[in-house]
């Protein structure tokens, strides 16, 4: 006992010392990392989407799937929908010309939605992305609606990163739907954005401004703007960095002085140093 009591005062310098050196390799690091540097901003912020709105927006379209209207019509539109899909894989050659088939689809559209209303075509837009996501998932086992629904749309999906080469989701699942709703609109002739919420062109425009490595830069500027004007979490920050790289310098310098004042930051600052450098 006593030759144990006389080795823990040479333990407890040890530790001593030891959380001495901690703590002092802390501080230098906090030193450095306070100290104001020129950076050139080239970090992206993740998407970072609210979850109750997340929440709320899925929930809304399921309710809407079950509302959506039927009638002859309607099912001749979807049976053109599938045949566009179709098309896009290429498996249709005896379709002939693809400008007439999609003047065709989209007029009928028009008759469609103005029999529906606004209401109806929410409804309408929702089953169609209700279908798209079975598909996805492997729970349709119809291979004309599987092609159908997808058409080649996977390919772009992985090829913006919002799924794997095996067919694995990287994206949130509102990014995917959103991204959906999108496609839904174009062959039906509607504006790209029609029918979605704020919530959903953050998760559409956000995922390609901040995650879409392969997607064009031109394109990503586009999504940036846009996710920041839709209120996305940093997305001034985001815009601001994607207007530098584009050259728009004094525009990027306020775009990051207004991310710098809504969420003081080491990095904002940084980033507005070295933007407004000489060098630079």
């Amino acid at each position: 006992m006593a030759e144990h009591a006389e080795q823990k005062p040479g333990r407890d310098r040890q530790l001593t010392a030891v959380l001495a050196l901690i703590t002092t390799a802390t501080a230098c690091a906090m030193f450095v990392l306070a100290t104001p540097r020129a950076i050139v901003p080239v970090e992206l912020p993740p998407l970072v989407l609210d979850a109750d709105r997340v929440e709320k927006a899925i929930a809304a379209d399921a309710a809407l799937a079950e509302r959506a209207p039927g009638g002859l019509d309607v099912d001749e539109l979807h049976a053109r929908y599938l045949e566009e899909g179709v098309a896009e894989r290429g498996g249709v050659e005896e379709m002939g010309d693809v400008k007439a088939r999609q003047y065709g689809t989209r007029a009928l559209a028009a008759r469609v939605f103005a029999r529906v209303g606004p209401a109806g075509v929410n409804a309408l837009r929702a089953s169609g992305v209700a279908d798209f996501l079975r598909a996805l998932r492997g729970e349709t086992q119809d291979e004309h609606e599987i092609a159908g629904a997808l058409g080649d749309f996977p390919q772009l999906l992985k090829d913006y990163g919002l799924i794997d080469a095996e067919g694995h989701t990287l994206a949130p699942e509102l990014s995917l739907r959103a991204m959906a709703k999108a496609r839904w609109n174009l062959i039906h002739g509607l504006p790209v954005g029609e029918g979605l919420s704020p919530i959903e062109v953050q998760a559409f425009e956000g995922y390609i401004a901040l995650h879409a490595a392969t997607a064009p830069s031109g394109r990503r500027a586009e999504a940036a703007s846009a996710f920041h004007k839709a209120g996305g979490k940093r997305s001034a920050q985001a815009h601001a960095t994607w207007l530098f790289h584009g050259g728009r310098v004094k525009e990027a310098v306020s775009m990051m002085e207004s991310a710098h004042a809504l969420r003081p930051a080491l990095s904002t600052r940084n980033y507005l140093i070295g933007m407004t450098a000489p060098a630079l």
